[in-house]
C-alpha cells in the first residue's frame, strides 16, 4: 500500500538508512476461495568504513503479518580490499517466507493444499573473492551455504494418493560459484558463470513433489554487445542438469534480445527458449516453449 525510505550520513565514512512500508495481499478465486493478508514491515541498515579498505554493513528487517505473527531478520556484511585489486567479501543473514495461496487453499484433482501450513525460515552465508585483473577483466569465486527450516513441501503416500502441503523438512543447501566479465566501452560485456550445489533434506517417508528437485551443475554465457546500426544485441544461453526423485533431466535455454534507440524511445526484439526445449523447474510444471516478443520503452 505505500512504503516510505530515507537515508542520512551519520559520522565519518557511515550512514544510515531507514523506512518502512505495508502491504496487502487478496484472492478472489473459485478455486482457492476469498482469503487477504495484511503486512508491516520496518528495516534499518547501518554502513561504515572502518577504513580505506574494510567496509561493515548491519542491517535489519522486521516483518508483522496478521496471519503468521512477526519475524526478525538481521543481517551482516563485510568487504575488505587487502591489495587494490582484490576485493574479499562475507555476509550472513536470516530470512522468512509465508506460504503461497496456493500453498495453502489450491485443489485440484492431483493436489491438495492444507491451510495450516506455516512460514518457512532460513539462515544464509556467503563468502567469496573478486580479482580485479585488468581495467576490463574481473574474476570472481564464492561459496555459499542455507540452513531452511520447516520447508514447505507436497507429499503423498502414494501415486495414487493426492500431493498435500507440510512444513516437513530442514533442507541444507551449500555451493558454490565462479564467474569472469570483460566489460567493453558503452556498457557492453560477455560473461561466463557456473553454479554447482549440494541439497541434504530429512528423509521423510512419503513421496516427496520438489524439495530434491534443483540442479547441481548450471552454467550460463551471457553478452551484451554494440553492432554496426546502432543495434545492441544481448545472448544468453543456459545449461541445466537437474535432479530429481524420478531422475536426472538435461536442458539449454537461448534467449535473446535485440534493441535499437531511436531518440527517447528504445525498440527491443526479445525472444526465450529459442531452441523450444521442453523443461520443468517444478515437477509437472511445463514451461513455455519458443516465444518472440516486441516492445518500446521510452528513456528519459
Amino acid at each position: 500500500l505505500g512504503a516510505v525510505r530515507a537515508s542520512r550520513g551519520v559520522g565519518s565514512g557511515a550512514s544510515a538508512t531507514v523506512g518502512d512500508e505495508a502491504g496487502a495481499d487478496w484472492v478472489r478465486s473459485s478455486n482457492l476461495g476469498d482469503h487477504s493478508t495484511r503486512r508491516a514491515s520496518a528495516f534499518g541498515e547501518w554502513r561504515h568504513a572502518l577504513d580505506a579498505k574494510t567496509q561493515v554493513d548491519v542491517s535489519l528487517r522486521v516483518d508483522h503479518y496478521t496471519e503468521f505473527g512477526t519475524a526478525w531478520n538481521p543481517g551482516l556484511g563485510i568487504g575488505w580490499w587487502p591489495v587494490p585489486t582484490v576485493r574479499l567479501r562475507a555476509s550472513t543473514g536470516r530470512a522468512f517466507r509465508v506460504p503461497t495461496y496456493t500453498e495453502r487453499f489450491y485443489s485440484d484433482p492431483a493436489n491438495w493444499a492444507r491451510p495450516e501450513v506455516g512460514p518457512e525460515a532460513a539462515w544464509a552465508g556467503e563468502g567469496g573473492a573478486d580479482l580485479f585483473l585488468s581495467q576490463n577483466w574481473t574474476a570472481s569465486a564464492s561459496v555459499f551455504g542455507r540452513l531452511d527450516h520447516d520447508v514447505i513441501d507436497w507429499l503423498r503416500p502414494t501415486v495414487a494418493d493426492r500431493w498435500r502441503t507440510y512444513n516437513i523438512r530442514d533442507v541444507d543447501t551449500v555451493g558454490f560459484e565462479i564467474s569472469e566479465k570483460r566489460t567493453m566501452g558503452n556498457g557492453s560485456f560477455v560473461q561466463a558463470v557456473y553454479t554447482g550445489l549440494d541439497v541434504q533434506a530429512d528423509a521423510v517417508t512419503h513421496l516427496s513433489k520438489y524439495v530434491l528437485d534443483y540442479a547441481p551443475h548450471a552454467v550460463a554465457l551471457a553478452a551484451s554487445v554494440d553492432t554496426p546500426g546502432a543495434l545492441r544485441v544481448a545472448p544468453r544461453l543456459e545449461y541445466k542438469h537437474r535432479t530429481r526423485s524420478t531422475g536426472t533431466s538435461d536442458y539449454a535455454l537461448f534467449d535473446l534480445r535485440i534493441s535499437r534507440l531511436f531518440g527517447l524511445y528504445e525498440v527491443r526484439l526479445e525472444g526465450t527458449n529459442l531452441g523450444n526445449a521442453s523443461y520443468q523447474e517444478i515437477v509437472g510444471v511445463a514451461m513455455p516453449g519458443r516465444a518472440v516478443s516486441v516492445s518500446v520503452a521510452v528513456r528519459p
